[in-house]
C-alpha cells in the first residue's frame, strides 16, 4: 500500500469491513435483478437507500474523544453502457477540478471530526453542615471529577417522597460550576425553588438532593454534556463524615436540619368562663412546644396572688408553678392547631396551697410558652452523616414582654351564673276569649305563658317567647307578690299587622305551658331560663276549656247547579256542628215560630247529602274541641290522627248537594240551617227583619236564585254540499241554537277520523240563532290561517260538529257538544232532512285549470335521437314533436298554430307522449321521427342536425271524477265540464302556452358520437427529452405522457394533467415530453425531469375538435390509450454526483457521515486519525483493491460512452486502450464526463497523444488544459 503505514493500514481494514453501501434509484426497477431491486415495493422498502435523498454511513472502532481530520467517500453508479461497459466513477484530484464527482472535494467538504465524550462527571466532594448556622437555609459544599455545573434541591424528609427526579432538581434552579477537577464550590438553598416567596423552615429536617452534569460538547461545537444517571442521584453520600468529603457514593443526603433560632408566638383564640370555677383559654403557638397558664386576681390581694405578684424577674416559675402547688399547662404538638388550658384554683401569695374561682367574679390570666427544639432535634430517630450535636443549642422561650401582652389582650374572665328560676302557677280562669294564668318565681326575672290544642305537641320554648304573652317578676324577700299572665289568643303569626293574633275558640280545651328566665348577672353573656324538660313534664301543664254560649255562625261561599237535577252549595262554619240544605221552586214560607224552618228544612234530608254522598244530618263538621271534650264523645273522635282523617272541619269549606230537581229549572227558595255539639245545642234563628252568620233567612238571601243545568248536546237536522264543486260550501240546520264547525282532509291522506279539536283548529264556522235557520261555512283551506289553499282536482272527507249555547249558573258559556262517535257517522242519504252524523265523505273539488308544462332539459341522446325532459303541476298527459326550424318540406316551426296544434302534436303519424302520474316528477319524452307536412309519414332525425321542439298536455280531470271508485252521496254528473275542456277529457294547454315551451327548449342538435383513431407511435430520446411521432384519423389533438417502466398506465387526467400535448390537422406532429410530470405547487410551471439512463412507458390520448353545437369533444377510450404503449430509454452519460450533508461523531468510538447521490450507485467512507497520504485518483484505488481485491470495489477511473465533439470514445477505446504506450489514455474520458455532468460547461478535444501519454482538451471559450498519465488538473 504505497502512502499508507501500518497504523493507516488498519484503519483502511476496519472501513472495508464494513464493505459499501448500495444506493437505489428507479431505473434499478428495470435492469438486472443482481442488486436486489425489481419491483417498486422493494425500492420504497425502508430497507433500502434511494437516490438524492439522505443516506447514512457510520465509520467505528474509532477513540473516543479523539481528531479525526481525514475522512474520505467514493462511490460509483450502476451503469454498464459507459465506455469499456463499466461504471461510471468518482475522481481524486488534489490539484483541481473541485466539484460533487472528486473525492478529494468531498474530503474538504467533511472537515474534521472529534468523537464524543460520553463519560458523564462524578462527586468528589459533597457535604452539607448539620444542624446549619441560620435558621432558613442549608449549605452545599461539593467538588466534580472534572469541569461541570452541580444542582441541588431539598424536599422536607417528612413530605413523604422517596427521591427527587433530576427534572426537579434542575426546576429548583439552585446550581454552581467549577473549572476544573477537584475544586469546591458551595451552593446555598434557602427555599423549595428559588422563585419561591418562603423560605425553609426552621427545625425541619431535609433531604438534600444533588445532580452534576459535565461540560462537553459535540461535534459542532454545541453543548452535549453528560449527564449523571437518576441511579447516582437516589444513592445516598455514604454512611459516615468522610464518605462526604472525599469519596461520595451517590448525590442523596438524608435528614439535614434547619437550626431553630426563633421564640414560639403565643396566638390568642378566645376565652370563656366553661363554669362557675372554670375558666378555658384557647390560644396556639406557631411551632410544636409546651404552653402554662396561671389566673390572677385583678386587684391587691394580701393572700391570694395577684397581678402585680408577676414580674419580669419570676414570671416563668410563677407561671409554670415551679414552686406553687398547682400547674397548668398544655402540650403543643403541632403549630398552628388550638389546644385549651383551663384554670379553676388560683394560688396563695405564700405558695402552700390553691383555692377555687369565685362564681360571678373577675379574674387576669399569664400564659408562658417554650418550643422543643432541642429534644427535636437530639432525640430524632434518623439523623444525616454530616450531623453534630455541638450545632443544636438550647429550647427558645418566649419574653416577658410577649407575657404581659398576651395578658393584656385576653383582659379580664369572669365565671359564670348557671341557675335558672323555679316556676309556681297557683291558679287558672277562662272566658270564650281569654285565659289568665295566676303565678310567682323563685328570684326576679321575666315569665311568659301559652295555650295549645289540648293534646298537641308541646310548644317550644322559642314558640312560648313568639307568643310574647308575658309579665315581669320582681322577687322580694321575704313576701312574694304572685302576678298574672294573660293569655289573649292562640299564636302572632307573621303578616302585615305586627299586632294581630290569632283568636282563641271558645268552647274548646287547651293545655297552659310556662317560662322563664332570670336577669342577666353582672358579666353574663345570657340569662338562666328552665329547660324545655321542665316546661313539658313539670306540673306547669295544666287543661282548661273556654266557654261557649254562641250558636254557629255560617259563611256562604258558592252555589251552582252541576247536573240537570242537582244543586251544591258550598260553605263554612265555625265550629263542630251539624248542616242542612233544602231548595224549593215556589215559596215554601218558612217561620220561626214552633221552630218551623228547623223542622221543613230537616224534612228534605232525604235529597240532602254532602258530596260523599252521607245524608245531612248523619255527619259532623268537626273542629280541635271534639279531640277531647266530654260533651259530645259519641262523635268517633279521640285523636288528633282521627280528627285529621275527617271529612270536614271548622272553618273549611263543606259541599252539600240538593238533588232530585228538575232540568233547566229555576230554583229561588234555598235554605241551609246548623246547630252546634254543646249539650243544649246552639242553633241558628230564623229572623226575616234581622241579618247575621247565624240567621237562616240572611243566608237564603246571599245564595239567590239557581237554575239546574241543561246538559242535552244537540244535532244536525241538515247537511248538503254540491259535489263536484268549485269552493266546498257547506249548508246545515241544528234543533237548537248553536254553532257548527267544519273541516276538510284529503280522502287519500290515510286519514280515518278527524278529533274535534282538529275541526276547531281550522276555524271554518257559522252559527244559527235557533232550529230550522240555515247556516252556511265556505271552506278554502285545510284550516283558516293556510297560504295554501284546497287542491283542485282532488277528493276531500268533510267532517263537521257543533255545540249549543247553553250557559251555567253564573251565565257563563256552558255548552253541550256533539260526541265524537256522532262526528265520525256519514251523513247517510237522508242530509237534507235527517243527517244520521257529521261526515261527508269523498267531496270532488272540481279541476278548473288545464296543467303547466316545466322545461327541465333537452339533450341530444344519440345522432338520431332527442330527450325532452319536463314536468307537469298535476297529474295528465305530454305529446311532443319535433320540427324544422326553417320552411321544409318535412313539419316546421311555420306549419303549427292555434288551429291545428293539437293535431298536428297529439295525433301526428309517429306519436311521441307520456302519462305524468305524478305532479312535479321528471319525465322524458324521447323523439327520433319527424312528420312530413301532410302528417302522413316520418322519417328518422339526421346526425348533427338542429331541431325545434313542440309539446302538448292535458290534464285527466273528467276521468279521474268519473271513474272514481268512490263518491259522495251530493255526486252529480252534470257538475263535472269545466271551460277548459273542447276536445279530450281534461283541461287542455293553449298554444300560447305551447309556442312558449318551445322558445324555452330552444333549438337540440343531434350529436357526434365518434372519438378520433391514434396511429402507431414514433419514439426518440435524449438525456432529459423524449419525442413523439404520431397521427390520427381525424383533426384533433395529442396527448402523451411518460411513465416509469412497467409503472401502471396512467389514468386519462393524469395524461391531460402534464400537459405535454400537440394539434393535429393532417399531417404527423410531434408531441415533445420534457418532464415525468408537473406537481402543484407554489411555481405552475415546475415539471418533474426527466431521469437519465432510465426506461420509459409511453402512452397517448387523443380527442377529436369540438363539433358545431355539440358540448364535448370525443376521446379516446382508457383502453385505447393502453394499446398505444411503447418503451424507450433516456440517456446517461453522467458520472454520480456526491454531496455532503453532515458529519458529527454520534458516540465515542463513531462517527456518521450523512451524505446524497444523485442516482443509483455503490458508495464507500473511510476515516483517518493521521494522513493517509493519497497523491492522486491510482493511489487511492490501490489502497482500497489492496484491502479488498475480490470485492474490486475501487476500480480505476470509469469510461463513458458520451460522444467528444463527434469523435465516439469507443473509437479511441478500440484502437488505443490496449496500447501499453497508452496506459492512461482513458484518464480524458473521466476528465470529460466530471465536468459533462454540469450542463452548463462543455469541451473540445484539441489533441490526443500517445507519447507522453495525454489528452488535450479545452473548455469552450478557455485555455486547453492537458491530461496526462500523472493526472494532473
Amino acid at each position: 500500500m504505497r502512502g499508507l503505514d501500518s497504523s493507516r493500514t488498519a484503519a483502511v481494514l476496519r472501513f472495508i469491513a464494513a464493505l459499501s453501501i448500495d444506493i437505489g434509484d428507479l431505473d434499478d426497477l428495470e435492469d438486472t435483478t443482481a442488486d436486489g431491486l425489481s419491483t417498486l415495493t422493494e425500492y420504497n422498502s425502508n430497507d433500502n437507500w434511494r437516490f438524492n435523498q439522505d443516506f447514512d454511513i457510520i465509520v467505528s472502532g474509532l477513540l473516543e474523544q479523539t481528531d479525526y481530520p481525514y475522512i474520505y467517500c467514493y462511490a460509483e453508479d450502476d451503469e454498464t453502457d459507459g465506455i469499456g461497459s463499466a461504471p461510471n466513477t468518482m475522481i481524486f484530484d488534489s490539484a483541481a477540478l473541485s466539484g460533487a464527482d472528486n473525492v478529494y472535494t468531498i474530503w474538504q467538504g467533511t472537515g474534521t471530526v472529534q468523537t464524543l465524550d460520553e463519560s458523564p462527571p462524578e462527586f468528589t466532594t459533597l457535604m452539607v453542615k448539620d444542624p446549619s448556622d441560620q435558621n432558613d437555609r442549608l449549605v452545599v459544599t461539593f467538588a466534580l471529577n472534572e469541569p461541570g455545573t452541580a444542582y441541588c434541591r431539598v424536599t422536607r424528609s417528612d413530605s413523604g417522597e422517596a427521591d427527587l427526579r433530576i427534572n426537579r432538581i434542575l426546576s429548583a434552579n439552585y446550581y454552581a460550576s467549577v473549572s476544573a477537577a477537584n475544586i469546591q464550590n458551595t451552593i446555598t438553598i434557602d427555599q423549595l425553588e428559588s422563585r419561591d416567596t418562603k423560605s425553609l423552615y426552621e427545625a425541619s429536617q431535609y433531604d438534600v438532593y444533588c445532580w452534576a452534569m459535565d461540560a462537553a460538547v459535540n461535534t459542532q461545537g454545541l453543548p452535549r454534556p453528560n449527564y449523571m444517571t437518576q441511579d447516582y442521584v437516589d444513592t445516598p453520600v455514604g454512611t459516615t463524615l468522610a464518605h462526604a468529603q472525599t469519596s461520595p457514593s451517590g448525590g442523596k443526603t438524608l435528614n439535614v436540619w434547619v437550626k431553630d433560632l426563633t421564640p414560639p408566638t403565643m396566638i390568642f383564640v378566645s376565652t370563656e368562663a366553661l363554669s362557675e370555677d372554670t375558666i378555658q383559654i384557647t390560644l396556639q403557638l406557631n411551632e410544636p412546644g409546651t404552653v402554662w397558664c396561671m389566673p390572677t386576681l385583678p386587684a391587691t390581694d394580701a393572700t391570694y396572688m395577684d397581678s402585680a405578684d408577676i414580674t419580669s424577674a419570676n414570671f416563668k416559675d410563677k407561671i409554670t408553678g415551679a414552686s406553687g402547688p398547682v400547674t397548668f399547662l398544655q402540650y403543643v404538638p403541632l403549630a398552628y392547631t388550638n389546644v385549651d388550658v383551663a384554670v379553676d384554683r388560683v394560688v396563695r401569695d405564700d405558695s402552700t396551697a390553691a383555692t377555687l374561682l369565685s362564681r360571678e367574679s373577675n379574674y387576669n390570666i399569664f400564659c408562658f410558652a417554650a418550643d422543643d427544639w432541642d429534644f427535636e432535634a437530639t432525640g430524632a430517630a434518623q439523623q444525616s452523616i454530616n450531623f453534630q450535636t455541638a450545632n443544636v443549642g438550647a429550647a427558645n422561650e418566649v419574653l416577658w414582654s410577649e407575657v404581659s401582652s398576651f395578658s393584656s389582650v385576653v383582659g379580664q374572665v369572669i365565671t359564670l351564673d348557671l341557675t335558672p328560676p323555679t316556676i309556681q302557677i297557683n291558679s287558672v280562669s277562662t272566658t270564650e276569649t281569654t285565659i289568665t294564668v295566676n303565678l310567682e318565681l323563685s328570684e326576679t326575672g321575666t315569665a311568659w305563658c301559652q295555650a295549645v290544642r289540648h293534646g298537641f305537641n308541646v310548644p317550644t320554648i322559642l314558640e312560648i317567647l313568639d307568643s310574647n304573652f308575658t309579665t315581669e317578676y320582681i322577687h322580694y324577700t321575704p313576701t312574694t307578690v304572685p302576678v298574672d299572665v294573660q293569655i289573649l289568643g292562640y299564636d302572632r303569626p307573621r303578616n302585615w299587622d305586627n299586632t294581630y293574633m290569632t283568636p282563641l275558640v271558645l268552647g274548646t280545651y287547651y293545655d297552659i305551658y310556662c317560662y322563664a328566665d332570670d336577669d342577666l348577672c353582672d358579666g353574663c353573656k345570657v340569662t338562666n331560663g328552665v329547660s324545655f324538660s321542665y316546661v313539658s313534664t313539670s306540673a306547669n301543664q295544666l287543661k282548661v276549656r273556654t266557654l261557649d254560649l254562641t250558636p254557629p255562625e255560617m259563611r256562604f261561599i258558592a252555589a251552582e247547579s252541576i247536573a240537570h237535577d242537582q244543586i251544591i252549595i258550598t260553605l263554612q262554619v265555625d265550629e263542630g256542628a251539624k248542616v242542612w240544605c233544602a231548595a224549593w221552586s215556589s215559596d215554601p214560607v218558612l217561620s220561626a215560630t214552633a221552630q218551623d224552618y228547623e223542622v221543613r228544612i230537616k224534612a228534605e234530608a232525604g235529597t240532602c247529602s254532602d258530596n260523599l254522598g252521607n245524608q245531612c244530618g248523619t255527619f259532623w263538621v268537626y273542629d280541635m274541641d271534639d279531640i277531647v271534650d266530654v260533651i259530645n264523645a259519641d262523635d268517633g273522635v279521640a285523636s288528633r290522627a282521627e280528627y285529621e282523617a275527617t271529612n270536614w272541619k271548622y272553618l273549611r269549606d263543606v259541599d252539600i248537594i240538593v238533588s232530585g230537581l228538575t232540568e233547566e229549572t229555576d230554583y229561588p227558595y234555598i235554605y241551609c240551617y246548623a246547630e252546634d255539639d254543646e249539650l243544649t245545642p246552639n242553633k241558628m234563628i230564623f229572623d226575616s227583619a234581622a241579618t247575621g252568620p247565624s240567621n237562616v233567612h240572611t243566608m237564603w238571601t246571599e245564595i239567590g236564585t239557581i237554575q239546574t243545568l241543561d246538559e242535552t248536546p244537540p244535532s244536525f237536522t241538515k247537511l248538503a254540499i254540491t259535489d263536484p264543486t268549485d269552493v266546498i260550501s257547506v249548508t246545515f240546520q241544528l234543533n237548537e241554537a248553536g254553532t257548527a264547525y267544519c273541516r276538510t282532509t284529503l280522502s287519500i291522506s290515510g286519514e280515518t277520523t278527524l278529533l274535534i279539536n282538529q275541526i276547531l283548529s281550522a276555524n271554518f264556522y257559522a252559527e244559527v240563532a235557533g232550529p230550522g235557520v240555515d247556516g252556511q261555512i265556505d271552506i278554502t283551506a285545510l284550516e283558516s290561517t293556510d297560504a295554501q289553499g284546497l287542491y283542485e282536482g282532488h277528493q276531500y272527507d268533510v267532517y263537521c260538529w257543533a255545540k249549543d249555547s247553553a250557559v251555567d249558573t253564573h251565565g257563563r258559556a256552558r255548552p253541550n257538544y256533539m260526541t265524537q262517535t256522532y262526528l265520525e257517522t256519514d251523513v247517510g242519504s237522508n242530509f237534507l232532512t235527517a243527517p244520521n252524523g257529521g261526515r261527508t265523505r269523498y267531496v270532488w273539488l272540481k279541476d278548473l285549470t288545464p296543467p303547466t308544462m316545466i322545461f327541465v332539459s333537452a339533450e341530444a341522446l344519440t345522432d338520431s335521437k332527442l330527450q325532452i325532459t319536463l314536468q307537469l303541476d298535476e297529474p295528465g298527459t305530454v305529446w311532443c314533436q319535433p320540427a324544422m326550424p326553417t320552411a321544409d318540406p318535412l313539419l316546421d316551426v311555420n306549419d303549427l298554430d292555434a288551429s291545428n296544434y293539437i293535431t298536428k302534436i297529439k295525433t301526428a303519424n309517429t306519436v311521441f307522449f307520456q302519462y305524468v302520474h305524478e305532479p312535479y316528477r321528471n319525465v322524458d319524452v324521447e323523439v327520433d321521427y319527424i312528420d312530413d307536412d301532410a302528417g302522413t309519414a316520418s322519417s328518422l332525425l339526421l346526425s348533427e342536425s338542429p331541431y325545434n321542439i313542440y309539446c302538448f298536455a292535458e290534464d285527466d280531470w273528467s276521468f279521474q271524477t268519473t271513474l272514481s271508485v268512490d263518491k259522495s252521496p251530493n255526486w252529480l254528473a252534470a257538475n263535472v265540464p269545466t271551460p277548459n275542456m273542447t276536445v279530450g277529457n281534461g283541461n287542455e294547454v293553449s298554444f300560447i302556452a305551447v309556442d312558449a315551451f318551445m322558445a324555452s327548449v330552444g333549438q337540440v342538435i343531434t350529436l357526434d358520437l365518434t372519438p378520433p383513431t391514434i396511429n402507431p407511435i414514433t419514439l426518440s430520446s435524449d438525456e432529459t427529452n423524449i419525442n413523439v411521432t404520431v397521427s390520427l384519423d381525424e383533426t384533433g389533438t395529442v396527448w402523451c405522457q411518460a411513465v416509469r417502466k412497467d409503472f401502471n398506465p396512467p389514468t386519462i387526467l393524469e395524461i391531460l394533467d402534464t400537459n405535454y400535448y400537440s394539434h393535429y390537422s393532417g399531417s404527423d406532429t410531434t408531441v415533445e415530453i420534457t418532464g415525468y410530470d408537473k406537481p402543484i405547487n407554489y411555481e405552475p410551471n415546475y415539471e418533474r425531469p426527466l431521469v437519465l439512463g432510465t426506461d420509459y412507458d409511453v402512452y397517448c390520448y387523443a380527442t377529436d375538435d369540438l363539433c358545431i353545437g355539440c358540448r364535448v369533444t370525443n376521446g379516446v377510450t382508457f383502453s385505447t390509450v393502453v394499446l398505444t404503449k411503447d418503451t424507450i430509454r433516456t440517456k446517461d452519460y453522467t458520472v454520480p454526483k456526491m454531496r455532503f450533508v453532515a458529519a458529527e461523531s454520534i458516540a465515542r468510538d463513531k462517527i456518521l457521515v450523512t451524505l446524497q447521490v444523485d442516482e443509483g450507485a455503490m458508495v464507500w467512507c473511510a476515516a483517518w486519525s493521521a494522513d493517509p497520504a493519497f497523491t492522486d485518483s491510482t493511489d487511492a484505488e490501490t489502497e482500497r483493491d489492496a484491502d479488498q481485491e475480490p470485492a474490486k470495489q475501487l476500480r480505476r477511473w470509469p469510461r463513458s460512452s458520451k460522444d467528444l465533439l463527434g469523435l465516439p470514445v469507443t473509437a479511441l477505446q478500440d484502437a488505443d486502450c490496449d496500447n501499453p504506450s497508452l496506459a492512461h489514455g482513458d484518464f480524458a474520458t473521466s476528465a470529460e464526463r466530471r465536468w459533462a455532468a454540469g450542463a452548463a460547461i462543455e469541451w473540445e478535444i484539441v489533441s490526443f497523444a500517445a507519447t507522453p501519454p495525454g489528452l488535450a482538451v479545452r473548455r469552450k471559450g478557455q485555455l486547453d488544459r492537458i491530461f496526462t498519465g500523472q493526472r494532473s488538473g
